[in-house]
């Protein structure tokens, strides 16, 4: 009894202490990787937003192994990940078009619609974003309020960084 009480509680600590693969360039809070999405915005740079999103190889080795469809075997990594593309591409595309060149004079976050915690993994849905943008030839501002943009934001470590976003 003793010895199966020691082999539990090593499990345990075992479990609990491992740590996932860290991010490539990850963010030290929310609101610092939503700072720097948006300053590829003012850049009307794509290239910027696309090598800043969790890349395939980070999603292979530190997110899709925790994920309860890939314990369960109901979605095959591929079919996930390709899941995820064009949603990126077109939010994007979005973006650039409707607040590409354009400052962004303040932004705040909100809390997360949802957090699962999955061993080291956790995943921020529906975090919501509230941006004022100004248009520097026309000096009009726009407000953006949304929870597309940072519709999943990986945890790892301490380091955050954007899964996935929709932006119609």
């Amino acid at each position: 009894m003793k010895r199966t009480l020691t082999i539990i509680t090593l499990t345990v600590f075992m479990a609990c202490g491992k740590k996932s693969i860290p991010l490539k360039n990850g963010y030290s809070s929310i609101e610092a990787l939503a700072a720097d999405h948006l300053n590829c915005i003012v850049a009307n740079d794509a290239a910027c937003l696309h090598s800043q999103l969790l890349s395939l190889a980070e999603f292979h080795n530190s997110v899709y192994p925790y994920l309860p469809e890939a314990k369960d075997g109901s979605i095959a990594e591929n079919d996930y990940w390709g899941w995820t593309l064009p949603d990126r591409q077109k939010a994007v595309k979005k973006l650039l078009e409707r607040f590409g060149g354009s400052k962004f004079t303040s932004l705040r976050i909100g809390q997360p619609k949802k957090v699962l915690n999955l061993g080291p993994l956790k995943l921020h849905r529906d975090v919501p974003l509230y941006a004022i943008w100004t248009d520097e030839k026309s000096k009009n501002t726009e407000t953006l309020s949304t929870s597309e943009i940072l519709k999943a934001v990986v945890e790892i470590n301490g380091e955050y960084k954007l899964w996935n976003m929709t932006y119609e």
